[in-house]
């Protein structure tokens, strides 16, 4: 069955390093709306477990409530409830339009070279990945 679409409720996907976490804050600030971003999540989640999002992702399960599940079920569930459950939000999240599928959705690309170049940025200003591994490009 066909979902009518709800202009108040905003799904951001696209490619790595596109600019989807930079969108969700652009829109949260004019609009006043909630954020919610499938990344953040993923670092809260991985924080609260001792570790790091790279190795959280690569594990790919989580804890909770002394129960393990696999980490992308309950991410994927924790994006349909805010679907169902809330109004006037933000989803930023690579396949959250998928999940939400009445928001009105958003996709970003990104020139793989620009890509590269924030990653690296990114990684250059964070300590987790002080490496020689990342020194360059």
């Amino acid at each position: 069955m066909y979902a009518p679409l709800r202009k108040n409720a905003i799904t951001i996907s696209g490619k790595p390093l596109s600019g989807k976490s930079t969108v969700n804050n652009a829109l949260v600030q004019s609009l006043g709306y909630k954020t919610y971003s499938v990344g953040d999540k993923v670092k809260q989640l991985a924080a609260e477990q001792g570790a790091t999002p790279e190795d959280f992702y690569k594990k790919n399960m989580i804890e909770i409530g002394g129960v393990t599940t696999a980490l992308d079920p309950y991410l994927d569930a924790w994006q349909q409830q805010i679907g169902e459950q809330e109004e006037k939000f933000v989803v930023d999240s690579r396949i959250g339009f998928h999940f939400i599928p009445q928001s009105f959705r958003v996709f970003l690309d990104c020139e793989i070279e620009e890509a590269a170049r924030r990653a690296h940025q990114a990684r250059k200003n964070n300590p987790a990945y002080v490496s020689p591994k990342y020194e360059s490009i």
